[in-house]
């Protein structure tokens, strides 16, 4: 699946790279979304500079929010299910 990374600290402009990663499975406790929309903000830049307080190991995906579909839902979830739709938060810029 498609992700945009940041392997490297600096400008989100010149650091964000679209990568293909393996497509995520529902583990325990854990549900995959097909993503329809993300959202952005400063901290997210702020993030890919190194400047946040948050500082994910690299490489990692920026994003404040996601808003999609349920693809899979792992043991252990309850209340959810495959097609539902969803909000969620962080590191949401990729196809799920």
């Amino acid at each position: 699946m498609r992700c945009w990374q940041v392997h490297e600290l600096g400008d989100p402009i010149d650091r964000l790279v679209l990568d293909e990663v393996e497509v995520p499975e529902a583990g325990t406790g854990r549900v995959v979304l097909d993503v329809e929309a993300v959202g952005l903000a400063f901290p997210n830049v702020l993030q890919c500079r190194g400047e946040y307080q948050v500082k994910p190991p690299l490489p990692f995906s920026p994003a404040a929010e996601v808003v999609g579909r349920v693809a899979a839902v792992g043991d252990g979830v309850g209340g959810l299910e495959v097609g539902q739709r969803v909000v969620s938060l962080g590191g949401a810029l990729a196809d799920q």
